[in-house]
């Protein structure tokens, strides 16, 4: 199927409400403060600190690495013979004679691209977090208003079930097995209220300043985001921020090989210097040439020759990955829609329909108190089951939209 599907279309078939459950609109757009809101607290998580704080650093250093590679050195000496004095002052320069200062210009370029890269990519990868937590939270809460709202009508039965047992309808057998029914109930309930608890607490980790009264949904921050299903465009997958991590790291790599071949050449020393000798001026040039015949740096070549091919087979690597991922993930997101979009047809607002038809069945006789307590608990795991279908659909968009860089700054 090749269709161009934009997000809206998306939350048109996640957010409708979904048997009793009331999804929040997310026809409009998000406001600037909210938007504003939401970066400003990933930039405040301590990852991202920590990663501006990287980048700093490995952008100072890729400046430094095109300063000049060596100082002038002040040489002076002093000596006395007899009544006679000697001094010289003077400096040394080693030369770049093989351009290694050029080669380093070119690697910084690079050293700035992949730090900027690491920076992108530590912001989509905490943005991709933040919503996954999002998605949980709202999940937790959708489910746990079910299992309460079955807590409710578990509770409801037994008080009916006693009048009835006083009417010698029902025997106290129904009774027992309603209470046993109950006492499960309670635990799902504590077990829903658990997990809504671990996922406020998960969104507190990264969003500091969230709370359950912000009127913020994840969804809204979707809108307008690309969910292409057409076939991929081998330019935009190079310029993925991973593939482009890659790429740096190979063209720095390569850049290391030339340094250390260039490295393995001796560079001279030139020095000037000018003094006095008793009465006499003095004025001296001298080289020196370090002799590479104890060790020629063979080895050292060998080893980045080695470790350039190695990132040159990651970024390869790296491509085919990337495109066999984003293709598996525009699949799976295509099937979690399509799955969603069927039940929902299916369904329909059956949800209250459904309660009032077993009870009515329950009440004239139709079936027994145990088939209607297990008719109930078939209708809850199939509503939880449909909340975990749509928590899975958006699951999955967040990790497409991840995958092709649509979470980054």
């Amino acid at each position: 199927m090749n269709f161009t599907i934009k997000i809206t279309y998306l939350i048109g078939v996640l957010l409708p409400s979904l048997m009793l459950i009331n999804f929040a609109s997310a026809s409009e757009k998000l406001s600037t403060e909210q938007e504003a809101w939401f970066k400003n607290q990933i930039m405040q998580h301590p990852s991202m600190i920590a990663a501006k704080q990287q980048l700093h650093m490995q952008l100072s250093l890729a400046n430094a690495s095109t300063k000049p590679l060596y100082n002038p050195e002040l040489i002076s000496s002093y000596e006395r013979d007899g009544s006679q004095s000697n001094y010289s002052v003077g400096f040394n320069q080693t030369v770049d004679v093989w351009g290694k200062n050029n080669v380093l210009t070119e690697q910084s370029k690079f050293k700035r691209l992949q730090a900027q890269q690491n920076y992108i990519l530590t912001y989509q990868n905490i943005a991709a977090d933040t919503f996954i937590a999002l998605i949980k939270y709202q999940s937790a809460k959708q489910i746990l208003s079910l299992v309460k709202e079955q807590e409710n009508q578990m509770i409801n039965l037994i008080d009916e079930i006693k009048k009835k047992q006083k009417a010698n309808e029902l025997s106290e057998l129904d009774l027992q097995v309603a209470l046993f029914t109950v006492a499960t109930q309670l635990n799902e309930t504590s077990i829903a209220s658990l997990n809504l608890l671990n996922s406020k607490a998960k969104i507190k980790t990264i969003l500091t300043d969230w709370d359950e009264s912000k009127e913020f949904n994840a969804q809204d921050l979707l809108i307008g985001k690309n969910l292409n299903i057409e076939a991929l465009d081998q330019q935009k997958i190079l310029m993925l921020p991973i593939v482009q991590q890659a790429y740096a790291k190979m063209v720095i790599d390569k850049y290391q090989v030339q340094l250390t071949k260039l490295s393995s050449n001796s560079e001279p020393t030139i020095g000037l210097s000018a003094g006095q000798a008793g009465k006499e001026s003095t004025l001296g040039l001298n080289l020196s040439l370090p002799l590479n015949f104890r060790n020629d740096f063979s080895d050292e070549i060998k080893a980045s020759t080695s470790n350039h091919l190695a990132s040159k087979a990651n970024y390869a690597s790296t491509i085919l990955e990337q495109k066999n991922q984003i293709e598996a993930s525009k699949v799976s997101m295509e099937q979690y829609i399509q799955q969603v979009k069927h039940w929902q047809r299916l369904a329909g607002k059956s949800g209250q329909r459904s309660i009032d038809l077993i009870e009515q069945k329950w009440n004239a006789g139709d079936i027994n108190t145990t088939n209607y307590l297990l008719v109930l608990q078939q209708r809850i795991n199939g509503l939880t089951a449909a909340l975990s279908l749509q928590e899975q659909a958006k699951l999955a968009t967040i990790n497409y939209l991840r995958l092709t860089a649509q979470l980054s700054l």
